[in-house]
Protein backbone atom coordinates (compact mmCIF):
# COMPACT_ATOMS: atom_id res chain seq x y z
CA UNK A 1 0.00 0.00 0.00
CA UNK A 2 1.43 3.32 -0.76
CA UNK A 3 2.22 5.97 1.92
CA UNK A 4 -0.83 8.30 0.78
CA UNK A 5 -3.18 5.52 0.67
CA UNK A 6 -2.32 4.69 4.12
CA UNK A 7 -2.61 8.29 5.44
CA UNK A 8 -6.24 8.03 3.55
CA UNK A 9 -7.09 4.76 5.10
CA UNK A 10 -5.83 6.22 8.48
CA UNK A 11 -6.42 9.70 8.74
CA UNK A 12 -9.54 9.28 10.89
CA UNK A 13 -7.08 7.65 13.70
CA UNK A 14 -4.24 10.67 13.65
CA UNK A 15 -3.85 13.65 15.50
CA UNK A 16 -4.01 17.01 14.12
CA UNK A 17 0.13 17.29 14.66
CA UNK A 18 0.19 13.34 13.46
CA UNK A 19 -1.82 14.81 9.99
CA UNK A 20 0.89 17.49 9.45
CA UNK A 21 3.82 14.73 9.88
CA UNK A 22 2.25 12.58 7.74
CA UNK A 23 1.08 15.03 5.13
CA UNK A 24 4.75 16.45 5.02
CA UNK A 25 6.17 12.97 4.20
CA UNK A 26 3.66 12.55 1.29
CA UNK A 27 4.56 15.61 0.15
CA UNK A 28 8.30 15.24 0.67
CA UNK A 29 8.78 11.64 0.29
CA UNK A 30 12.53 12.15 -0.68
CA UNK A 31 13.55 13.35 2.67
CA UNK A 32 12.02 10.16 4.49
CA UNK A 33 15.75 8.79 3.12
CA UNK A 34 17.68 10.41 4.78
CA UNK A 35 15.85 12.82 7.96
CA UNK A 36 16.00 11.62 11.51
CA UNK A 37 12.89 11.88 13.68
CA UNK A 38 14.21 14.71 14.96
CA UNK A 39 14.70 16.81 11.56
CA UNK A 40 11.02 15.24 10.79
CA UNK A 41 9.62 17.20 13.54
CA UNK A 42 11.19 20.01 13.02
CA UNK A 43 10.31 20.28 9.09
CA UNK A 44 6.74 19.34 10.17
CA UNK A 45 6.49 21.77 13.65
CA UNK A 46 6.13 18.82 16.44
CA UNK A 47 8.27 16.61 18.01
CA UNK A 48 9.96 13.24 17.68
CA UNK A 49 7.81 11.31 20.09
CA UNK A 50 4.43 12.69 17.22
CA UNK A 51 6.40 11.51 14.23
CA UNK A 52 7.23 8.07 15.87
CA UNK A 53 3.08 7.88 17.09
CA UNK A 54 2.13 8.57 13.21
CA UNK A 55 4.85 6.10 11.92
CA UNK A 56 3.08 3.02 14.16
CA UNK A 57 -0.13 4.60 13.73
CA UNK A 58 0.55 4.34 9.38
CA UNK A 59 0.98 0.29 9.83
CA UNK A 60 4.96 0.51 10.33
CA UNK A 61 7.07 -0.50 12.78
CA UNK A 62 9.24 2.12 13.04
CA UNK A 63 11.22 4.71 10.26
CA UNK A 64 13.31 2.09 9.21
CA UNK A 65 10.76 -0.27 8.36
CA UNK A 66 9.06 2.80 6.51
CA UNK A 67 12.36 3.54 4.71
CA UNK A 68 12.72 -0.15 3.72
CA UNK A 69 8.94 -0.21 2.32
CA UNK A 70 9.43 2.99 0.40
CA UNK A 71 12.05 1.14 -1.45
CA UNK A 72 10.44 -2.23 -2.07
CA UNK A 73 7.12 -0.63 -3.54
CA UNK A 74 9.71 1.50 -5.65
CA UNK A 75 11.16 -1.46 -7.06
CA UNK A 76 8.57 -3.21 -8.42
CA UNK A 77 8.59 -2.36 -11.84
CA UNK A 78 9.49 -3.61 -15.32
CA UNK A 79 12.68 -2.87 -15.26
CA UNK A 80 15.25 -1.27 -12.98
CA UNK A 81 18.02 0.81 -13.99
CA UNK A 82 20.83 1.30 -12.39
CA UNK A 83 22.54 4.59 -13.39
CA UNK A 84 26.80 5.09 -11.51
CA UNK A 85 29.17 6.80 -13.39
CA UNK A 86 32.98 6.58 -12.74
CA UNK A 87 33.55 3.83 -10.30
CA UNK A 88 30.09 3.48 -9.74
CA UNK A 89 29.53 2.41 -13.04
CA UNK A 90 30.82 -0.90 -11.89
CA UNK A 91 28.99 -1.55 -9.06
CA UNK A 92 26.18 -0.79 -11.34
CA UNK A 93 26.63 -3.80 -13.21
CA UNK A 94 27.24 -5.42 -9.94
CA UNK A 95 23.33 -4.97 -8.70
CA UNK A 96 21.83 -5.28 -11.81
CA UNK A 97 23.48 -8.82 -12.18
CA UNK A 98 22.29 -9.36 -8.54
CA UNK A 99 18.91 -8.10 -9.56
CA UNK A 100 18.30 -10.64 -12.47
CA UNK A 101 19.55 -13.25 -9.94
CA UNK A 102 15.87 -12.76 -8.05
CA UNK A 103 13.86 -12.75 -11.25
CA UNK A 104 13.84 -8.93 -11.72
CA UNK A 105 14.99 -7.50 -14.79
CA UNK A 106 17.66 -4.98 -14.33
CA UNK A 107 19.89 -3.08 -16.85
CA UNK A 108 23.30 -0.76 -15.92
CA UNK A 109 23.50 2.70 -17.09
CA UNK A 110 26.15 5.64 -16.51
CA UNK A 111 27.80 6.96 -20.13
CA UNK A 112 29.51 10.38 -19.83
CA UNK A 113 28.44 13.32 -22.27
CA UNK A 114 26.40 12.32 -25.25
CA UNK A 115 26.88 8.45 -25.32
CA UNK A 116 24.26 8.55 -22.30
CA UNK A 117 21.61 9.17 -24.92
CA UNK A 118 21.51 6.19 -26.10
CA UNK A 119 21.15 4.66 -22.52
CA UNK A 120 18.11 7.09 -21.47
CA UNK A 121 16.43 6.79 -25.08
CA UNK A 122 15.86 3.11 -23.62
CA UNK A 123 14.01 4.09 -20.65
CA UNK A 124 10.38 3.19 -20.80
CA UNK A 125 7.17 4.34 -19.13
CA UNK A 126 7.17 0.96 -16.10
CA UNK A 127 10.33 1.34 -15.65
CA UNK A 128 12.42 2.42 -12.24
CA UNK A 129 16.03 4.26 -12.03
CA UNK A 130 18.66 3.92 -9.09
CA UNK A 131 20.88 6.56 -9.58
CA UNK A 132 23.86 6.77 -7.47
CA UNK A 133 24.33 10.61 -7.56
CA UNK A 134 27.02 11.94 -4.40
CA UNK A 135 27.66 14.98 -5.54
CA UNK A 136 26.29 18.20 -7.40
CA UNK A 137 24.43 17.25 -9.86
CA UNK A 138 26.50 16.88 -13.56
CA UNK A 139 24.27 17.37 -16.76
CA UNK A 140 23.98 13.63 -17.47
CA UNK A 141 21.83 13.61 -14.18
CA UNK A 142 20.31 16.88 -14.99
CA UNK A 143 19.05 15.41 -18.35
CA UNK A 144 18.02 11.98 -16.64
CA UNK A 145 15.03 13.63 -14.36
CA UNK A 146 14.30 15.31 -17.37
CA UNK A 147 13.67 12.04 -18.93
CA UNK A 148 12.28 10.28 -15.79
CA UNK A 149 9.87 13.07 -15.75
CA UNK A 150 8.58 12.77 -19.29
CA UNK A 151 7.93 9.16 -18.77
CA UNK A 152 6.55 9.38 -15.23
CA UNK A 153 9.68 7.21 -13.75
CA UNK A 154 10.30 7.09 -9.89
CA UNK A 155 13.84 7.92 -9.38
CA UNK A 156 15.37 6.56 -5.90
CA UNK A 157 18.76 8.32 -5.39
CA UNK A 158 21.38 7.04 -3.40
CA UNK A 159 23.30 10.36 -2.02
CA UNK A 160 25.58 11.54 0.58
CA UNK A 161 23.37 14.28 2.01
CA UNK A 162 20.65 16.76 1.98
CA UNK A 163 22.21 19.56 -0.28
CA UNK A 164 23.30 16.81 -3.32
CA UNK A 165 19.79 15.46 -3.40
CA UNK A 166 17.37 16.36 -5.78
CA UNK A 167 14.18 16.73 -4.99
CA UNK A 168 12.67 14.99 -8.09
CA UNK A 169 13.50 12.29 -6.84
CA UNK A 170 10.66 9.92 -5.36
CA UNK A 171 13.22 8.26 -2.36
CA UNK A 172 16.50 9.19 -0.81
CA UNK A 173 18.50 6.61 0.56
CA UNK A 174 21.45 8.51 2.53
CA UNK A 175 25.02 6.30 1.73
CA UNK A 176 28.51 8.02 2.95
CA UNK A 177 31.69 7.30 0.98
CA UNK A 178 34.17 8.29 3.88
CA UNK A 179 36.22 10.97 3.16
CA UNK A 180 35.48 11.70 -0.71
CA UNK A 181 37.89 14.56 -1.19
CA UNK A 182 40.69 12.29 -0.34
CA UNK A 183 39.52 8.46 -0.82
CA UNK A 184 36.16 7.81 -1.56
CA UNK A 185 34.54 4.55 -0.20
CA UNK A 186 31.83 2.36 -2.19
CA UNK A 187 31.50 -0.52 0.71
CA UNK A 188 28.41 1.49 1.97
CA UNK A 189 26.82 1.42 -1.46
CA UNK A 190 27.29 -2.08 -2.10
CA UNK A 191 25.62 -3.19 1.30
CA UNK A 192 22.39 -0.58 0.59
CA UNK A 193 22.00 -2.19 -3.12
CA UNK A 194 22.51 -5.50 -1.72
CA UNK A 195 20.04 -5.00 1.20
CA UNK A 196 17.58 -3.41 -1.71
CA UNK A 197 17.84 -6.92 -3.56
CA UNK A 198 17.52 -8.96 -0.56
CA UNK A 199 14.03 -6.88 0.54
CA UNK A 200 12.57 -7.12 -3.54
CA UNK A 201 13.77 -10.92 -3.42
CA UNK A 202 11.56 -11.41 -0.01
CA UNK A 203 9.20 -9.67 -1.35
CA UNK A 204 8.12 -11.85 -4.03
CA UNK A 205 9.76 -15.49 -2.85
CA UNK A 206 7.92 -17.33 -5.24
CA UNK A 207 9.43 -15.30 -8.35
CA UNK A 208 13.18 -15.54 -6.60
CA UNK A 209 12.94 -19.17 -6.55
CA UNK A 210 11.47 -19.79 -10.21
CA UNK A 211 14.60 -17.60 -10.82
CA UNK A 212 16.78 -19.33 -9.03
CA UNK A 213 15.26 -23.06 -11.02
CA UNK A 214 15.96 -21.78 -14.08
CA UNK A 215 19.90 -20.54 -13.02
CA UNK A 216 20.33 -24.25 -11.57
CA UNK A 217 19.12 -26.03 -14.37
CA UNK A 218 21.10 -24.04 -17.07
CA UNK A 219 24.13 -24.56 -14.88
CA UNK A 220 23.76 -28.31 -14.88
CA UNK A 221 23.27 -28.19 -18.73
CA UNK A 222 26.55 -26.23 -19.05
CA UNK A 223 28.27 -28.19 -16.55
Amino acid sequence: MQLVDRIAAHRSELTPAEIRVAEFMADNPHSVGYLSALKLAEASRTSDATVVRTVRKLGFDGLDDLREQFAVEVIAARCVVLVGSGPARSIADYAAHRFRRVGVWSVAAGSSGRSFADELAAFAAGDIVVLMSYDRATVEVSVLYGRAAALDIPVVQLSEGVHTVDPQCAVVLGVGRGNPGYSPGYAPTVVVLEALVLAVAASDPDRSAAAGAVLDELRDQLS
